[in-house]
C-alpha cells in the first residue's frame, strides 16, 4: 500500500519539483562531504527510540499516503536518511541491548568511498566487545521493548 502510495505522490510531482528536490539531495550531499574532511567516521543512533514492536512499520497498511509514510520512518530513524540519500558509506552495529534483551543498533557513517574504514571499524569493535553469542528473545507474541 505504502509503495503505491509513494509512486502515486511521485507521478503528481512536477519535473520543477523533482529538479528541486534532487538539489536538496545534492547540496546535502555536498555538505556531508565537506563535513567528513574533519573527521574519519560519525557515530549516532540508528532508531529514535528502542526497537518498535513488530507490525509498527506496516508497508502495506491502508490509508497511508506517502507524506504519512516518510514522516512515520523519519520518526523512527531520522539519523540513516541523509546517508541513504547521499549514498556515503554508513554501518548499524548492535552495541547495546534493551531490558528486553533487544538489540540497540548505533550506526557509523563515513567519508565517501572508505567504506574500507568502516569495515576496519567494525572488526575492532566485535573483537573488543562481540556480540555474536547474542540473540534477541523470540516470541509467539509482539515484543515490547
Amino acid at each position: 500500500a505504502t509503495s503505491r502510495a509513494l509512486l502515486e505522490h511521485g507521478r503528481g510531482m512536477s519535473a520543477v519539483q523533482l529538479a528541486a528536490a534532487l538539489g536538496v539531495v545534492n547540496a546535502v550531499s555536498r555538505k556531508l562531504g565537506l563535513f567528513f574532511t574533519g573527521c574519519d567516521a560519525w557515530l549516532t543512533p540508528v532508531l529514535a527510540a528502542p526497537p518498535l514492536p513488530l507490525g509498527v512499520l506496516n508497508a502495506d497498511e491502508e490509508g497511508v499516503d506517502a507524506v504519512q509514510w516518510i514522516r512515520k520512518l523519519m520518526d523512527v530513524a531520522p539519523f540513516c536518511v541523509m546517508f541513504n540519500a547521499s549514498g556515503q558509506p554508513a554501518m548499524s552495529m548492535p552495541l547495546h541491548w534493551s531490558a528486553r534483551g533487544l538489540p540497540i543498533g548505533v550506526q557509523f557513517a563515513g567519508r565517501f568511498a572508505e567504506e574500507s574504514t568502516l569495515l576496519a571499524l567494525a572488526g575492532q569493535i566485535e573483537r573488543a566487545r562481540p556480540w555474536s553469542g547474542q540473540a534477541p528473545p523470540l516470541s509467539a507474541t509482539r515484543l515490547a521493548c
